[in-house]
């Protein structure tokens, strides 16, 4: 019972000689009436609770929600660009792979398996390696920054690679020559031809004929030497360049049956370009007098003969 029904019936017990029980009746019938009714309504609707609850999530800060879109796309942004780096890639690889076929399909076309078994190792026809220590007059001792490679006369030279003929004519003790700017920087010299077949400004392509293997300039043998500068200007190997015979010439198959001889060089090859080589000239006369004199000891030359 609650405690203010005493002061209640306290005062209904006053009034009860006038007959005014009815109102402390009435009194204490209002004290009896539940003192929390809002908290008895929630308990019986449990609903409420999680109406409240509802509408404190949907009353999240605007902030919180623009930075979780800003996440969403964030993350779509990224898959969409990994995809296209991925699509990019899988192009990338598809164009190599036609432009490996591609390659390879040109290059037997251009040097057919056939031919190219019929060919000995470079090894074999080279008659003066890069690096080799040289001594001639007039140069003294120095180094050959070139290859030397026997040949003969009249077989086509190849370029090595595609590029801009720079020179082409003669260059003194490298007789004829044609000179090659390659695509990739490489500066390629190709010497003592018979024949030039490119003029300068000219735009070769890998393995057009740019001339002829002959005995021009400082020479004692049908050959061609080759000399290779990289971008930078230095000479390199030109070995490493070259992977077989038949990048270099293109011959008669014909002569390419048997051993591939040397060929010695004629007074009439060596006036091709319109310029003897006058110190082999010079250096054949001598051996020829020194043959034809008799087999002595010591030469005494008459006086005033020197």
């Amino acid at each position: 019972m609650h405690l203010f029904l005493y002061p209640v019936l306290f005062v209904s017990s006053l009034f009860a000689e006038k007959k005014i029980v009815s109102l402390g009746l009435v009194l204490a019938m209002l004290t009896m009436l539940p003192s929390q009714p809002y908290a008895e309504e929630a308990d019986k609707n449990p609903a409420a609770e999680s109406t409240q609850q509802a509408a404190s999530s949907d009353g999240k800060p605007a902030a919180e929600e623009k930075a979780g879109t800003g996440a969403q796309d964030g993350a779509q942004a990224e898959q969409e660009q990994n995809k296209e780096q991925t699509e990019a890639q899988d192009k990338d690889q598809t164009e190599a792979a036609a432009e490996e076929l591609a390659d390879k399909i040109s290059e037997e076309k251009l040097y057919p398996q056939d031919v190219r078994d019929l060919w000995p190792q470079l090894r074999e026809l080279v008659t003066s390696p890069y690096g080799a220590k040289r001594s001639s007059p007039g140069r003294g001792s120095h180094v050959h920054t070139g290859l030397d490679i026997r040949a003969h006369i009249g077989w086509p030279i190849r370029s090595l690679q595609k590029g801009v003929v720079t020179e082409a004519g003669m260059n003194g003790p490298a007789g004829l020559m044609v000179q090659v700017q390659q695509e990739d920087g490489k500066l390629v010299t190709y010497a003592h031809m018979s024949e030039i077949l490119a003029s300068k400004g000219d735009e070769v392509s890998r393995g057009q004929h740019i001339g002829r293997v002959g005995c021009t300039g400082r020479t004692s043998g049908a050959h061609l030497h080759i000399a290779i500068k990289d971008a930078s200007g230095r000479h390199i190997n030109p070995r490493k360049e070259i992977n077989g015979l038949w990048e270099v010439f293109d011959p008669p198959v014909e002569e390419l049956s048997g051993p591939i001889e040397s060929m010695a060089c004629t007074p009439r090859e060596r006036m091709k370009g319109g310029q003897a080589n006058k110190r082999l000239i010079g250096t054949e006369h001598y051996l020829r007098m020194r043959k034809a004199l008799p087999k002595k000891t010591r030469i005494s030359l008459p006086e005033g003969s020197y």
